[in-house]
Parts: structure tokens; C-alpha cells; sequence
């Protein structure tokens, strides 16, 4: 299980075994290389257990308080090590996973509640008998879990679940669902698999001799914003300068993407003023262009070519720039990797040269921040203001990326009812956004537009980052997902968030001065997809054709040829055609590298 994870800790392993439970990891060493070695244990101060609760204890209980295997990045670490000097012994270390595992020991359960930062982690508390998973707020770092017959397998990826000799790949008509009437997304908990699951943002597993429980423990909440349009790009502003400056902590090069939008390039501009203003040379910074083909073509969510923009950020912050030049022949090349580093297919157009990225950053870095999240923080989306996006329709995002469940065959759309399960799934997904008493229907649907893109497509978007950045051992920092800062900003008025008329106005106001205007001001331009690239388009074509005349194809029941052979036939400059074509030749390659049994 974990050696089919070294790619996510290249850096060093290790293994923790006592009579009821076996840890394993694989490190990414960032802070503390020589101390902060996995699986970590710490002693008790005492022996006495809770007064009246049963336990089970091994051999080790009476010298051994817990051991944590631990992946994220803790951003108040020194903060919360000072808090917890007079109450916890010695620490040994320097390392983030040192402060987690005292913290649980200080605080329990509750824990979770002074960590600011990203994490998936696993604790065993043999004292109390119990092992204790939790995960972020918002999900930046990746935890899966399944029921075994011993009791409970968990992994960061499902590649690791599958690893484990009772758990087979197996996908029934719920999982089918997830790949068809959910895309681009997943339901929350859901991992396709059947009996994999994972582990909810801003929420704690505990397992012990009851079984197992699972808890939320933070939520966004609505409450009234009471600080003016000024004080709030000011409280922007201060609060990214934070931000930025502690993602930087760490012990080896970091790096930054910078696509030439506001988002990458205002994250970019602070890191590189704090290596200028701490004396360490120039930052360097990312962007990735297609060669042999106009990936400037336009689409529903991509404007205009991304390397002019990112050129000029780069010389008005004074990066040392890096432009990641890919070709048609590149993302044939890297199109199974990308599928195997995701688990789960996607859409093929924009995962494969993101991941040819991450390759290309991972010779020069292996801490990169990104500008992932803010058009979810800020509201930067079309859909965000649009009526007829934001009524309680569909899903937000429905009319920009399309749905495959049209090229379900008629025996597998009887069968799967994608419709009633999608629209349950909605159902299930607005029954959770907080109301406020007497809220306009138009504030109540924006409200709900928010929260669905935080709660669902976020979920997407950082599945991809992460998965597809630790496949090159290169962990991705997102500072604006900081919780604090999505609170506050989840309640400003929409008048504020989009000040002087434009979408995400409030952010755009907070770093005008760090960036030139062409920058500043650029209309939002979705990360660059290869489908505009004829190359590429020829290739996914003709693979598709081949696959659905092939009866022995995976993929071959679940279709109707007819109506594939229609999208094949349709115009090769519709995003959402072209997406939908990549995505179905990724179906069907999972289906068959991962032979999957369809239940």
C-alpha cells in the first residue's frame, strides 16, 4: 500500500506496528528532514486512562501515548508549539508532525479546531483504543478509507486502498452515476470504488471497539459583514501578505505557478517581494503554452493565451520565469501516467499538460504555490452572478461543462436512472447551505451558487492539483483556501465582492498595486485546454472511433455508438464536445487498466 504511494514521499518511509493497528508512509521531507521522520510517537505524561471507558490496550500502552502518519503542511506550527511547551513533554523536533501529535495529546479530539493549515492524518491512541482520522476544512489533502474484515483500511490515494488484498475494483450502479451524472465532480464522500470511501472535508473518523464515528467539526457560516468596501480590501490584502509569507515556510526551493491572471500572479508578486525583502534571490515562477497549435482558442471558460500575461507579471515582479512549452505528441505520451496518478478518469484536455507542469516544476522545486481557490473565495465564475446559472436548476457549472449522460446506452440509463441521481444528489447538496431569515431569492440562489462551488466543484479542481502534483513529488500551497479567510469573505455583499463592477473586484482592488494593469484586469481565462490543438483533436478522435467499433472495448455496454459517432461528427471547436470526447476515451482506458468489474 504504500509502495504504490512513493511517488507522494520520495524522501523516506517508515512503518509503525502494534497489536491493533499497522502505519505506514511515505515522506515528502519540506521542514525538518532530519527530524521529522514517520510514523511519529510520543510518551504519556501520565498513565491513568479516562475514568469508566473500556479499552483495549497493547503491549506498548504503558510507554506509548500516540503515533500519528501525518500529510500537509501546518501553517502555525512555531505559534502553536510556544502554546504548547508548559503542557506536553519535551519536543525533539522542528517538524510540523511533532506539534499535531502534541496537540492531540493536549486537546483530543478537539484538536482539530487550533490546526491552520492542510492535512490528512491518522492517529493511534492506544491508551483510549481508538485510531482518530481527520482531514482540512476544505479538503486540500486527500484521505480515503474502506471496511475490512480486521477492521478499517485508509490510504491518501485509492491506488493505495486497492493495494490491499481484500479490496478489489469494483464499480456498481452508484459508482457509474458518480462517472456520468456527476462530472466534472463527485458527491461529497464518494470515491466511485465501491466500498472506498472518502473521508469528508472538516470532518474526524474516530474507530475503537464501538465501531466507527464520523463528525464535522467546522462549517462556512452566514453572519451580517459589517466593514466597508475600503476596510475590506484592506482586510484582503493584510490577510493574503499573512498568508503568502507563512506558505513560504519551509526548508527547500519553493516555487510558484503564474498563469498571468490576478489570482496566480498576485500570490506570485507577495512571494517574490518577501525572497527579495529576506535576501533570497529570485522566485521562480510557471506557466505552461502548447506548441504546434492555438490552445488561444476560445472557449466557454478560456479567453485568451495565458504566456503574454504571465511573461509580463513575471518581469513586473522580477521572477525568474519558466515557460513549459508542450506538444500534442507531450500529452499522448502522458495521458496514461495522468490517468494512473488521478485514479479516476477525468477531463483529459486539461489534466495532461497540468501534469507535464507539475513534472517540469518538480527539477527546480518541490513546494510550489498556486492560485487555486480564488475564483471559489471570491466568487470569480460566471455562473456566480448569472440568474440563469445561479436558479436551483442544475448545477452551477451544468451550462459551461455539458453532462456525458446523453451517450449512455438505453439499457445502461435504465438500469443507472443518472437523472433521479443526480437530482437527488442536488437535493442532498442544497438541503445543507445555510439560510438566512428573510433572504431575497436572488441573494438565497447566489448564496447557494457559493456554496455548491466550495462544497463540490473546489473538490474537483484541488483532486486534480494535488494528485497531480505529488505524482512528481511536488506538494502544491494554495493560501487563498485558507478557512479564516473564505469566512470572512463568504459574507461580504456581492456589491462589494465585485467593487468597481468586475468579477472579483474585491481581490482585484486588494493587489492592483502589485501588478501591472493588462494583468490586474484581465477578464477572467480558465486554465488552458489542449482541445484547441488539431493534433491532439485528431489523435482523441480516432482513438474514440476505434474504441466504440471495438465490441471488446470496456466502455462498449454502457454507450450508445450512435450517439458517440454524433459527437464525433460534431464541431471541433466546442469545448464541451471536445471535453466530453476526451473524457470518454479516459473512461474506457480506466476501465481497462484497472480492471474494473462493474457489479
Amino acid at each position: 500500500m504504500t509502495s504504490v504511494q512513493s511517488h507522494r514521499g520520495p524522501d523516506g518511509h517508515g512503518t509503525f506496528v502494534d497489536t491493533h493497528v499497522l502505519l505506514g508512509q511515505r515522506r515528502l521531507a519540506i521542514i525538518d528532514a532530519d527530524g521529522g521522520a514517520q510514523p511519529m510517537s510520543r510518551m504519556p505524561l501520565h498513565r491513568t486512562p479516562p475514568s469508566g471507558r473500556p479499552l483495549i490496550l497493547s503491549p506498548l500502552a504503558h510507554r506509548l501515548k500516540a503515533t500519528i502518519v501525518y500529510n500537509g503542511e501546518l501553517y502555525n506550527a512555531d505559534d502553536l508549539r510556544e502554546q504548547l511547551r508548559p503542557h506536553v513533554p519535551p519536543f525533539r523536533t522542528r517538524s510540523d508532525t511533532e506539534v499535531v501529535l502534541a496537540a492531540y495529546l493536549r486537546w483530543g479530539t478537539a484538536f482539530v479546531d487550533h490546526l491552520e493549515g492542510m492535512f490528512a492524518l491518522a492517529i493511534w491512541d492506544p491508551q483510549n483504543g481508538r485510531l482518530v482520522l481527520a482531514r482540512d476544512r476544505l479538503g486540500i489533502k486527500p484521505l480515503f478509507f474502506a471496511p475490512v474484515a480486521a477492521g478499517l483500511a485508509f490510504a491518501s490515494e485509492i491506488k493505495g486502498l486497492l493495494a490491499h488484498p481484500e479490496i478489489s475494483p469494483q464499480v456498481d450502479a452508484d459508482g457509474l452515476n458518480e462517472l456520468f451524472a456527476m462530472f466534472p465532480c463527485r458527491s461529497p464522500g464518494s470515491a466511485v470504488f465501491r466500498g472506498i470511501h472518502e473521508l469528508e472535508p472538516a470532518h474526524l473518523a474516530v474507530m475503537d471497539h464501538n465501531g466507527i464515528n464520523t463528525s464535522r467539526y467546522w462549517a462556512l457560516e452566514p453572519h451580517e459583514h459589517t466593514d466597508d468596501a475600503e476596510t475590506s480590501v484592506a482586510t484582503v490584502r493584510f490577510r493574503l501578505q499573512e498568508l503568502v509569507r507563512s506558505h513560504l515556510v519551509a526548508d527547500r526551493p519553493v516555487a510558484a505557478l503564474l498563469s498571468g491572471g490576478v489570482d496566480s500572479s498576485a500570490i506570485a508578486a507577495l512571494a517574490a517581494a518577501e525572497f527579495a525583502a529576506n535576501g533570497q534571490g529570485k522566485l521562480h515562477s510557471f506557466t505552461i503554452d502548447y506548441l504546434g497549435g492555438s490552445a488561444s482558442g476560445p472557449s466557454l471558460i478560456h479567453v485568451d493565451r495565458d504566456a503574454p500575461y504571465a511573461d509580463a507579471a513575471a518581469a513586473h515582479i522580477g521572477s525568474a520565469h519558466h515557460t513549459v512549452q508542450v506538444s500534442a505528441e507531450d500529452l499522448v505520451a502522458a495521458e496514461r501516467a495522468t490517468l494512473h496518478a488521478l485514479d479516476l478518469p477525468g477531463p483529459t484536455n486539461v489534466n495532461v499538460s497540468l501534469y507535464l507542469l507539475f513534472r517540469e516544476v518538480s527539477g527546480t522545486a518541490p513546494v510550489v504555490l498556486s492560485g487555486e481557490g480564488a475564483d471559489e473565495v471570491f466568487s470569480g465564475y460566471g455562473w456566480h452572478d448569472d440568474v440563469a446559472d445561479i436558479k436551483p436548476l442544475g448545477w452551477p457549472w451544468s451550462r459551461t461543462f455539458g453532462s456525458p449522460v446523453d451517450v449512455l446506452s438505453r439499457e445502461a440509463d435504465a438500469t443507472m436512472r443518472p437523472r433521479d441521481y443526480e437530482a437527488q444528489k442536488r437535493a442532498d447538496a442544497l438541503r445543507v447551505v445555510p439560510r438566512v431569515q428573510g433572504e431575497p431569492s436572488i441573494l438565497r440562489w447566489r448564496r447557494q451558487a457559493i456554496h455548491l462551488t466550495i462544497t463540490h466543484y473546489l473538490r474537483f479542481l484541488l483532486d486534480r492539483a494535488d494528485r497531480l502534483a505529488m505524482a512528481s513529488g511536488v506538494e502544491t500551497r494554495v493560501p487563498f483556501l485558507d478557512h479564516r479567510l473564505l469566512a470572512y469573505v463568504y459574507n461580504v455583499p456581492a456589491g462589494t465582492r465585485r467593487l468597481g463592477g468586475h468579477a472579483k473586484g474585491l481581490l482585484r482592488h486588494a493587489v492592483a498595486d502589485l501588478l501591472p494593469e493588462q494583468v490586474t484586469w484581465r477578464a477572467k481565462s480558465g486554465y488552458p485546454s489542449s482541445h484547441a490543438m488539431s493534433a491532439w483533436q485528431a489523435t482523441v478522435r480516432e482513438r474514440l472511433h476505434a474504441v466504440i467499433t471495438d465490441p471488446t472495448s470496456p466502455i462498449h455496454p454502457l454507450v450508445d455508438a450512435a450517439a458517440i459517432r454524433h459527437l464525433l461528427a460534431g464541431r471541433a471547436t466546442d469545448w464541451r464536445n471536445e471535453m466530453k470526447l476526451g473524457y470518454l476515451l479516459d473512461v474506457n482506458t480506466w476501465l481497462a487498466d484497472y480492471r474494473v468489474f462493474i457489479r
